[in-house]
């Protein structure tokens, strides 16, 4: 068993800063939030360049990315769009784990 830190509770801290604090504190293992509104990640950059956004999660810190937690602000096309490209970045991250936000009631499954 394994205790991961979330990166919102470093949410005014860049993603590379909120590494550091949470190894600083030894966590071993991070969710990552990624966060259309964040200052950390966002899934938009993600989109644009998934090689950037995997070496920012991997390189500069020894916490393992365990799990992302994933608020995507578009609808639609472009909400498919960024949701994909974050489910091929959690691949890749060999994370096991995306949280996403709950649906309104009433939506169809």
């Amino acid at each position: 068993m394994f205790v991961a830190c979330s990166t919102l509770c470093f949410a005014n801290d860049p993603l590379e800063s909120a590494l550091v604090k949470m190894a600083d504190l030894e966590y071993a293992r991070a969710e990552i939030a990624i966060m259309a509104g964040g200052k950390q990640l966002k899934p938009s950059e993600v989109v644009a360049n998934p090689e950037k956004a995997l070496h920012r999660i991997r390189e500069g810190s020894p916490v393992t990315p365990v799990a992302f937690n994933l608020d995507i602000q578009a609808e639609g096309e472009q909400y498919l769009k960024e949701f994909h490209a974050v489910c091929r970045l959690a691949k890749q991250a060999l994370t096991t784990s995306v949280t996403i936000q709950a649906s309104e009631v009433g939506t169809p499954f």
